[in-house]
């Protein structure tokens, strides 16, 4: 095979390795034409010297080779490896080549307003516990609440409305925010001339009519709540957090907005204490770690909506490129 580049990868091209860390190497290389032809090309080369079901550890290695064609979907992708690749600085780029050189003269060309892999990591690792941890501990006090006025009342308290009172409206603005809540629905039918305006419980996105009965919210709302799982309760409590994982999805994230708001990405990242520090551990998850991440998807999904760039990548432009690359180096 034919070598495009190879570079360190992973924490140490981040800024973010420590004593436990291993070396993470990448690589693209070009497939020999006759492989292609024959459909015998293998697409991804890896090897490591950890054991296979075991940790790395920081004497381990691991090298993962793309080739040429993978390479440029995985970045057209906008997949978070690719990414990285194409901003290596200096100091991490340990082979290079003239293709490789033209590649990233045109990273820019990867760059558009849905970046969706990206975000999408982002949300994937924070779902782990419960995106905005703030949720569970809204549903916790609006769920004591309707509990305390069953145990209080009674059948005697049926509905959110109780019985006209603004008993629950009033406690409802004591624990208010943006999770629970008072909204105004407009129905989309007509009752006469106006439409009809009707005003319901908010809780976690999910509305509840001042006629619903008190038992059935306790119930919905139980059962939402069980579901965020053991883990998002631990996370609540600040306890059982892979930090590391949460450190890549907040490096995600501040990535793709440096990437909205220079149009480049710098490596090491100019983040690095902060995301060095939730990745040992020493930040609160509910108070600093949680909001953080929020925020940062949050920037993210406002700048891509702003942002100039195309809606996708010019696929074209790459096919044409990887083609004029073989015609180049293989006589075809």
């Amino acid at each position: 095979m034919k070598k495009v580049c190879n570079m360190v990868h992973g924490s140490h091209l981040y800024g973010l390795n420590t004593e436990r860390s291993d070396m993470d190497y990448k690589g693209v290389f070009m497939p020999a034409v006759d492989d292609l032809i024959l459909g015998t090309a293998s697409h991804e080369v890896r090897h490591s010297t950890g054991a296979e079901h075991a940790k790395n550890t920081s004497d381990d290695v691991d090298t993962v080779y793309y080739s040429l064609q993978k390479f440029i979907k995985m970045a057209c992708d906008g997949e978070t490896i690719a990414i990285d690749m194409l901003h290596c600085n200096d100091k991490n780029l340990l082979e290079t080549s003239p293709v490789w050189k033209e590649i990233v003269e045109n990273r820019h060309r990867f760059y558009t307003k849905n970046m969706k892999a990206f975000l999408g990591y982002c949300r994937k690792q924070a779902a782990k516990y419960g995106v905005r941890g703030s949720r569970l501990k809204a549903m916790e006090d609006v769920l004591e609440y309707l509990k305390s006025e069953l145990a209080m009342h009674g059948d005697q308290t049926p509905e959110l409305r109780m019985n006209s009172t603004p008993r629950i409206e009033l406690t409802l603005k004591m624990i208010a925010n943006e999770h629970s809540k008072y909204v105004k629905v407009v129905d989309s039918f007509y009752k006469g001339e106006k439409k009809v305006e009707r005003k319901v419980v908010e809780v976690c996105e999910a509305k509840y009519d001042f006629t619903t009965s008190v038992q059935y919210v306790v119930t919905a709302l139980q059962k939402k709540f069980d579901s965020y799982g053991h883990r998002a309760q631990q996370a609540k409590n600040n306890e059982g957090i892979d930090w590391k994982a949460m450190s890549h999805a907040l490096r995600a994230g501040l990535q793709l907005k440096e990437i909205y708001e220079t149009g480049d990405l710098k490596y090491p990242l100019k983040d690095r204490e902060f995301l060095l520090k939730v990745k040992n551990g020493e930040l609160d998850f509910t108070t600093v770690v949680s909001p953080a991440l929020e925020d940062v998807i949050d920037e993210v999904e406002r700048l891509a909506a702003a942002s100039t760039l195309p809606d996708a990548v010019d696929r074209k432009f790459w096919d044409d490129f990887v083609v004029r690359i073989y015609k180049e180096n293989s006589n075809l």
